[in-house]
């Protein structure tokens, strides 16, 4: 059944479109997702520009974890469950649930600066979101 709203199709009525509709579709694809790096990194580059570490209460601590992944990873071929270096030591996953810090790993191994993993991560992130914003709004409206 298809509900309409002022002769619309509302989007609990919406199907999935197929992703192939041609070389108009694929050209529309290219050029949205491109806008969307645009805005990403338009919004994103006063964080990667910046000589700064990143602000907030708990920024470092996060980088700290980074670092020590990376090191212990690097040295000793293996994950850390303990981190000696915050309070007199703590398990490493006890407040922040370590997912991030695994994704972010692959990347400070080949940088060797959190900093900078840190700020790449974070522009990858948001044009990771802006990305499959856009195709899920576009599989499920057809546009």
């Amino acid at each position: 059944m298809i509900t309409t709203v002022f002769g619309r199709r509302t989007l609990a009525a919406a199907r999935p479109v197929s992703a192939g509709r041609g070389w108009n579709g694929w050209v529309a694809s290219v050029l949205c997702l491109s806008a969307a790096a645009m805005a990403v990194a338009v919004a994103a580059w006063p964080v990667i520009a910046s000589g700064l570490y990143p602000g907030g209460a708990d920024q470092l601590g996060h980088l700290l974890r980074l670092w020590y992944l990376t090191k212990v990873v690097a040295e000793e071929h293996a994950i850390p469950n303990w981190l000696p270096l915050w309070y007199n030591g703590q398990d490493f996953s006890q407040y922040y649930p370590p997912l991030v810090y695994y994704l972010m790993l692959p990347l400070n191994l080949l940088l060797r600066e959190p900093v900078l993993t840190y700020r790449v991560f974070i522009f990858m992130s948001m044009f990771l979101a802006a990305g499959l914003t856009y195709l899920a709004v576009r599989a499920y409206l057809g546009h």
